[in-house]
């Protein structure tokens, strides 16, 4: 979340990620910021039981989806 829990870079683009590094090097408080944005979105969303639901999901679908 690009701001909020972090900064959030094209791949392969080595000026951009200096450019977020260099950013979060020259703002404390938007580091202490997104760390703890960043903490409280893992605690809240990636939990080990949410991570095992979402599995099943995607494999219930797959089964659900199989040719007979």
């Amino acid at each position: 979340q690009h701001g909020v829990t972090g900064l959030v870079v094209p791949p392969r683009d080595p000026q951009a990620l200096k450019e977020a590094i260099q950013t979060l090097l020259d703002d404390p408080e938007a580091r202490r910021r997104m760390g703890e944005a960043g903490r409280d979105r893992v605690r809240r969303e990636f939990t080990p039981e949410l991570l095992l639901d979402r599995v099943m999901e995607v494999y219930e679908q797959v089964l659900n989806n199989r040719p007979d």
